[in-house]
């Protein structure tokens, strides 16, 4: 349910997380499991964030952002989410 934006934002924080944590390192493995019209341009999204190199490709599948297609979260999805946002350690400030 989520969209190249989204890929990109969460690059992003990933990316941070990784210059406060580890020195900037991080890696990242695509494991399948997506749909094959999407993902081009997720993972294009990914490697633009990576490399600061913004292309000129556009997602056609943006424009579905924001609108709900019936996908919404299962009750099980839900609370699986829930609990892990629960249990996710918060990284102090300096």
């Amino acid at each position: 349910m989520l969209t190249s934006a989204d890929y990109r934002r969460l690059t992003r924080k990933l990316m941070a997380l990784a210059d406060e944590l580890c020195g900037g390192k991080i890696v990242f493995l695509h494991e399948g499991g997506y749909s094959r019209w999407t993902v081009p341009f997720y993972g294009l999204a990914v490697l633009e964030e990576l490399s600061e190199i913004p292309t000129d490709v556009m997602d056609p599948f943006q424009l579905y952002n924001g609108i709900d297609l019936g996908h919404g979260l299962l009750p099980h999805q839900k609370a699986a989410v829930d609990a892990a946002a629960a249990n996710v350690p918060r990284v102090p400030t300096r």
